[in-house]
């Protein structure tokens, strides 16, 4: 994806002004991942997580959707591009 650096993309750059949210990013590289096993990898609560995870969907970089797993139901996390490219 290619992205230009305006302020109509600034909440994108917001979203990347995080160590929790670019560890978040690089373990979305590898495999899709629930709440809570993000949580437990990155070292914070559920909640805190959940915070993270809708500002990278409201930015573009993560998507989210519910699944049913072993008669639970979670929100299951993927990254939507691998690669994004800068405009200047």
């Amino acid at each position: 994806m290619i992205i230009n650096p305006t302020p109509e993309n600034a909440s994108f750059f917001r979203a990347l002004a995080s160590d929790i949210r670019l560890e978040i990013i690089q373990l979305l590289s590898k495999d899709e991942l629930n709440i809570k096993e993000l949580a437990e990898k990155v070292g914070v609560s559920s909640p805190i997580m959940l915070k993270h995870i809708q500002i990278l969907e409201n930015a573009g970089i993560v998507t989210s959707r519910l699944v049913k797993r072993n008669g639970s139901v979670s929100r299951v996390c993927t990254l939507v591009f691998a690669e994004y490219r800068f405009m200047i």
